[in-house]
C-alpha cells in the first residue's frame, strides 16, 4: 500500500459525540470496489472498502448479508487479494483484520 499510516501506542481519539476508536492505527478514508469470495461454489459479494491499512479494513455491504467470519477479499481495481478474519459488524459494515 502506498499510504501514509499513523500508528501509536495508544488508541485514535474521536471527535466529541463519535464512538471511540480501539485501533492504533489511522485507517485513511477510501472508496474502492471489492469482492468478499466466500468460497461457496465461488460465490462472491461486492462491496465498498471505506478505509485500510497495513492491518485491516472496513467494508460496506449494499445489505446485511450472511458473511462468514473468515474470507478472502479482492479489490478490484488494484487486484489485490487479502485474507480477512471479521472482528466486528454493524449494520451493513464489517471491520476485518487481515490474516
Amino acid at each position: 500500500m502506498n499510504q501514509e499510516i499513523i500508528c501509536t501506542d495508544k488508541p485514535v481519539q474521536s471527535a466529541k459525540g463519535q464512538k471511540a476508536e480501539k485501533r492504533i492505527c489511522h485507517r485513511p478514508r477510501q472508496f474502492k470496489g471489492a469482492r468478499i469470495l466466500i468460497g461457496w461454489e465461488n460465490s462472491t459479494i461486492d462491496c465498498i472498502l471505506r478505509d485500510i491499512t497495513d492491518a485491516g479494513a472496513r467494508l460496506q455491504l449494499s445489505f446485511q448479508f450472511c458473511v462468514p467470519n473468515k474470507f478472502d477479499l479482492v479489490v478490484v481495481r488494484a487486484n489485490d487479494k487479502f485474507g480477512c478474519e471479521i472482528v466486528w459488524r454493524q449494520g451493513n459494515d464489517i471491520g476485518v483484520k487481515f490474516v
